[in-house]
Order: structure tokens, then C-alpha cells, then sequence
């Protein structure tokens, strides 16, 4: 998959994280 995704996907990872916090 592309690295622009991935980056993208790795945002949305860092995201869930601070809401869950």
C-alpha cells in the first residue's frame, strides 16, 4: 500500500490514543 496510507493510518492510530487517554 502506499506510504501516504500508512502515515495516514498511523495519524488515526496516534488519534484513537490521545482520545482514549
Amino acid at each position: 500500500f502506499l506510504e501516504d496510507d500508512f502515515l495516514e493510518i498511523e495519524k488515526n492510530c496516534k488519534k484513537s490514543s490521545y482520545n482514549t487517554v
